[in-house]
């Protein structure tokens, strides 16, 4: 038999379903602070803070005419890859725990998803500088993987709650390609016919559909949907000249994301799960940049708009409600005399809590959260730089409000982090 949910049913069960995973949580965050207080004073481990080559490649978030093209897979095991402890240190602060961690013997750690149950999942570079995928689970156990024949994996770009990542990788001849990886560390490789760069996953949600971004032929962005058997639906936004991108994805199959007009002027639309777009503007005539929506259709991103006294863009943070209304929103007051801050929104959970970045206007970055009531809390991981563009960057958070994300420090090295609320 065949049991059929409507929007409002499976929204409905979602919302009863958190005082229990919040219980859930409660002891698992007070048990995994109790497990990482252990390590406190074990240091970093040799070999995880050498040279910064740079972040892995983060996800971009940029479809003609829609059409849906044949599978092009190829289930493989995913070879080259290591499970082990990390060197992580747990930093209770009031009523927040804050956990640091590297991959062993990396030269950098980037974050790019935490899912449900605390697994993160994001890229590293090693002591020859070659980029390769982790994920992280809630014990701090690392496995780290690449994509067979990879030559440099680009991390896990996202991470479902059934622990399926999507990323990209690319070949001995510099040719990218997609990838999922299983749970049980299966690796499965695909590509979109006709691309030239990408494809560049952005999201995965539990069915198990990716949503992205490739570069066409004409190097033109062109935005993909792959479903769980493979098949592969490309789209472009009516109007778009200059590319289509797609950053968020939901569990329903709603997508959103920007396209670029001949003005290569980026703006803003939702794409319902039966592939009719809305298209939207924070400010007219400025950049929108949407970068998640959640199961409700709530869309958060950034937009442009210029300031009132000099010739300097500000970004700040949009909510998009299900009914097309915006509200608009600064993480620390903005303009900023005499210029400018900028307010980057990533993520946004069931709830409506969202995560993200913000320059403070003395160009140091610090992450934050934006609570359902607007209220934020700004996040400084221990061990953040405070030199120009160092600091904090708040990627992910989950039902649970577990923030995920990455921080530079003083010497330009990246490195993980959880934030955790009791």
């Amino acid at each position: 038999m065949r049991f059929r949910f409507s929007f409002t049913s499976v929204c409905l069960l979602a919302v009863l379903a958190m005082p229990f995973g919040l219980a859930a949580q409660e002891a698992s965050s007070q048990n995994l602070y109790s497990l990482q207080a252990a390590v406190t004073s074990a240091g970093t481990q040799a070999g995880c803070s050498q040279q910064l080559v740079g972040p892995s490649r983060l996800p971009l978030r940029r479809p003609g005419m829609p059409g849906v093209m044949n599978r092009l897979c190829k289930p493989v095991l995913g070879g080259m890859e290591t499970s082990q402890p990390s060197n992580e240190l747990a930093r209770p602060d009031d009523s927040r725990t804050y956990i640091t961690f590297d991959v062993p013997s990396s030269t950098s750690t980037t974050v790019a998803d935490i899912n449900l149950v605390g697994t993160v999942t994001g890229g590293y570079s090693d002591q020859n500088f070659v980029s390769h995928g982790f994920l992280r689970r809630l014990n701090g156990a690392i496995t780290t993987f690449d994509a067979p024949g990879a030559s440099s994996t680009y991390g896990g770009a996202a991470i479902n709650d059934a622990g399926e990542i999507a990323g990209t990788y690319s070949d001995a001849g510099s040719l990218e390609h997609g990838f999922l990886r299983s749970p049980n560390g299966a690796i499965t490789t695909f590509d979109i016919p006709g691309s030239t760069y990408g494809p560049y996953p952005g999201e995965i949600n539990d069915a198990g559909v990716i949503a992205g971004t490739y570069w066409d032929e004409n190097v033109v962005a062109r935005a993909f949907v792959r479903s769980r058997n493979g098949a592969i639906t490309t789209f472009d936004v009516p109007g778009a000249v200059n590319g289509t991108f797609a950053s968020g994805l939901n569990l329903l199959g709603a997508t959103t994301g920007s396209y670029e007009n001949e003005d290569y002027v980026d703006h803003g639309y939702v794409r319902s799960p039966d592939g009719a777009i809305t298209t939207f503007e924070v400010l007219s005539g400025h950049y929108t940049l949407p970068s998640a929506i959640n199961l409700l259709g709530r869309a958060t991103g950034a937009f442009e708009e210029p300031h009132p006294e000099v010739h300097f863009r500000l970004f700040r943070g949009f909510l998009r409600e299900h009914d097309g209304t915006i509200e608009k929103f600064d993480a620390v007051p903005s303009p900023l005399d005499p210029c400018c801050t900028w307010t980057w929104p990533s993520s946004i959970n069931l709830r409506g809590e969202i995560a993200g970045h913000t320059n403070d206007g003395h160009d140091v970055n610090h992450g934050f959260v934006r609570a359902t009531d607007g209220a934020f809390t700004l996040l400084d991981a221990p061990g953040a730089g405070t030199g120009f563009n160092q600091g904090t960057f708040a990627v992910s958070i989950n039902l649970l409000g577990v923030v995920a994300g990455y921080y530079e420090d003083a010497n330009r090295l990246y490195h993980g982090f959880l934030w955790i609320r009791h």
